[in-house]
């Protein structure tokens, strides 16, 4: 994959009509000064991050990237390959490389989010910041029994837990049945991912998670600073493991004071 640095001539960009069904619920911001690429958790899809633009400054220009299988694309197949998905992300989404970016994911979105920072970074593209929410060090192992390849009970009671999913979808049988697919390829992209052990990101990397997550603690936060060679900010929000979940205003407020 070639990578254009931002020096060199500008590329198509979503202001000059690029189109692409890899972004979705897009506020465009076409003289904003940077763009923040945000990645939602295991079953989510890009309207999580629909409301952020309102409450970021109007220098941010949110980009909320849309992954196969979910809302406008559910009749595309599951990608289950963290590697594999972000090959295609590169692809698709270097025409919007033209100005600064950072790169925002939350859960198995901050995996991709970082995996998506390492490849852009070996092509000269690196983001001005990675901000990994509720997110474990990439390079630990991965702690609890596996998920995705367990029964439906197994699946609805890790729902339960993690406290994430409506109360309508676990209550109504067609809905679960609807959403349980989508959410077992996410899971399996997540309980099967690989580091492969790259070199520390040229970006600082931000790391938020949630003081009462039963799952991702600051013993898997900490590490983080493995993989940067620049700064590390790490913070704990009140809440578990979807701890910005209704807070859009706060969250907004501190991403534009850091971007």
């Amino acid at each position: 994959m070639a990578v254009t640095p931002h020096a060199s001539a500008p590329r198509p960009a979503l202001r000059q009509g690029y189109r692409t069904s890899w972004v979705a619920h897009l506020t465009p911001r076409p003289d904003a000064e940077i763009r923040l690429f945000c990645f939602g958790a295991a079953g989510a899809g890009a309207s999580v991050w629909r409301h952020l633009a309102a409450h970021v400054s109007t220098r941010v220009e949110v980009v909320p990237v849309q992954l196969p299988g979910r809302e406008a694309r559910r009749r595309e197949p599951f990608v289950t390959d963290v590697h594999e998905l972000v090959d295609q992300l590169a692809a698709a989404i270097e025409p919007l490389l033209d100005r600064p970016f950072a790169l925002m994911g939350h859960s198995l979105g901050g995996l991709i989010a970082y995996e998506l920072a390492s490849e852009l970074s070996r092509f000269g593209q690196a983001p001005e910041r990675l901000i990994v929410l509720g997110t474990p060090a990439p390079h630990l192992p991965r702690s609890r029994p596996s998920v995705h390849d367990r029964g439906e009970q197994a699946l609805r009671d890790y729902l339960e837990r993690m406290s994430g999913t409506p109360g309508a979808v676990l209550e109504t049988t067609w809905l679960f049945n609807m959403y349980a697919p989508l959410l077992r390829a996410d899971l399996k992209a997540f309980e099967t991912y690989v580091h492969g052990k790259q070199a520390p990101l040229p970006c600082p990397i931000t790391c938020w998670g949630g003081d009462d997550d039963p799952h991702v603690g600051l013993e898997l936060l900490e590490p983080w600073e493995q993989h940067t060679n620049d700064e590390i900010e790490l913070d704990l929000w009140r809440g578990n493991h979807f701890f910005t979940k209704g807070r859009d205003a706060e969250l907004g407020q501190r991403l534009s004071a850091m971007l």
